[in-house]
């Protein structure tokens, strides 16, 4: 739920309101500048969310728990752009109250141990806040742990996040792009971190219903009052100071009647508990962080036989035509962390190349990945992991229509500038080829325009010049 109205108003007042970018954009940037992958802190819980719901029909199809196997689809897919992901699920210490409603408790949820259960196996990192994780996603970045915080709320911004990835809600932006807001933008919407929690605790949030039949508009409007900065006093009240508190709330209802709005301040407004739940958030100290930062992005390589085992009993994928077809699935998890693993050592392991990846198909400024330049690579999903499937009974039931497509090299778009910072002899040769393809293309191009305008009385120019020749 977030702020309400939070969004409407960055997108109307501030100057710069931001765009849907590609991953593939925002990775390739980070990537040479820094020289490393872009590293996102996920608020696990929003994928799981939705998740849930779009796969709440699903069970009329065959498989077993969607919700978790979307959930690891779109986590590979994420990832293959040259993009370190981190997820992060609410802890014990969470607020009480979570979206108007007394939380369940961390765990319970039998999709979440099924998610963190595979991508734990996956090599996949994630990590249990102390309390919540959508604020403990905003410490990772505070610390410098993750680049950006991937949200759905806007809690994010109240807990300090200085840059928030979001899903986009136009409804002809691709999957492959996501809505960048910045903090500076809040601050040319001249929108307060102290406005946004008295607009939430008025109009409602995740942690409390607000003042009934308030809605955003009346509350951004009682924060917009240059008088009296109700947000700023509302963040620095002592709940011991009954006096100010009782004075902040006959403020607020004057501003509200001279307004024309005929809400009452209930008597248990404002409950300081849940403006504390904003101002400071339950997250790991800076010990713990620094703890977490030395762990967290140590490689770890995709465990495709264990993967198979946790597919076998929790996602119903049974014999051997499953377990390939899964090695081909997550092969471009595969082949990303063998890329980016071979971008953090000195040597290119040249005899192991040779048997990954077959070549360069082509190339391409696709607007999927807003025309950031992506080679096509042929490489062999098998050769990156050591799970054999021999040993694997078959299964009657699998789907026919599959078998063809259970062994093949396949081939995955990935951006340019970390193939050529890791294969740089095969990416090389490719630029070899690529440029000759070119030269011949433009080549036959030119011909095939200087042919198409001469017309039945228009000599061709090569003959022409031969004649002037013999004439000469």
């Amino acid at each position: 739920m977030g702020v309400p109205g939070l969004w409407e108003r960055i997108e109307r007042d501030a100057t710069d309101t931001g765009a849907d970018v590609a991953f593939t954009k925002l990775a390739h940037e980070h990537f040479e500048q820094h020289k490393r992958p872009l590293r996102i802190a996920v608020d696990a819980l929003i994928w799981v969310h939705e998740l849930k719901e779009a796969c709440k029909d699903a069970k009329k199809y065959s498989g077993d728990n969607h919700p978790a196997r979307t959930f690891f689809y779109k986590a590979k897919n994420t990832i293959r752009h040259n993009i370190d992901l981190v997820f992060v699920f609410d802890g014990p210490g969470k607020p009480y109250i979570k979206r108007g409603t007394t939380a369940v408790h961390h765990g319970v949820d039998p999709v979440v141990r099924e998610v963190q259960a595979g991508l734990e196996i996956l090599g996949i990192p994630w990590h249990q806040a102390p309390g919540e994780g959508e604020a403990e996603c905003v410490a990772l970045e505070k610390y410098g742990i993750v680049d950006a915080v991937y949200t759905k709320d806007g809690d994010a911004f109240v807990f300090g996040a200085k840059t928030i990835f979001r899903p986009s809600t136009r409804k002809d932006s691709p999957p492959t792009h996501v809505r960048v807001y910045k903090a500076t933008q809040i601050q040319d919407a001249h929108i307060s971190l102290q406005d946004a929690t008295l607009v939430a605790m008025m109009s409602g949030s995740d942690y409390s219903k607000g003042i009934a039949q308030c809605g955003p508009d009346t509350a951004w409007l009682a924060s917009k009052q240059k008088f009296h900065s109700l947000g700023k006093i509302l963040y620095n009240l002592n709940a011991k100071n009954a006096k100010s508190i009782n004075d902040w709330k006959t403020c607020l209802q004057e501003i509200l009647r001279s307004s024309g709005s005929r809400l009452k301040v209930p008597n248990d407004f404002p409950n300081l508990l849940i403006r504390d739940y904003y101002k400071f958030p339950t997250v790991s100290s800076k010990v713990e962080l620094r703890d977490l930062e030395h762990r967290l992005w140590i490689p770890k390589k995709p465990d495709m036989h264990n993967f198979w085992r946790f597919a076998n009993k929790n996602l119903d994928w049974h014999g051997r035509n499953f377990a390939k077809r899964s090695i081909y699935l997550f092969g471009p998890l595969l082949l990303t962390r063998w890329l980016q693993g071979i971008a953090e050592k000195e040597g290119k392991p040249e005899e192991e190349t040779r048997k990954i990846i077959i070549g360069i198909k082509s190339r391409r400024e696709h607007k999927s990945a807003d025309g950031i330049p992506q080679l096509n690579i042929q490489y062999r999903p098998a050769a990156l992991t050591a799970f054999s499937t021999l040993g694997e009974p078959e299964n009657p039931d699998y789907d026919e229509r599959y078998k063809e497509k259970d062994e093949f090299d396949q081939t995955e778009w990935m951006p340019q500038s970390l193939v050529a910072t890791t294969l740089p002899s095969l990416y090389a040769d490719f630029n070899i080829g690529y440029g000759k393809k070119r030269k011949a293309t433009r080549s036959n191009s030119v011909s095939n325009a200087k042919r198409a305008k001469l017309t039945p009385d228009t000599p061709p120019p090569a003959e022409a010049s031969l004649s002037t020749s013999i004439i000469k």
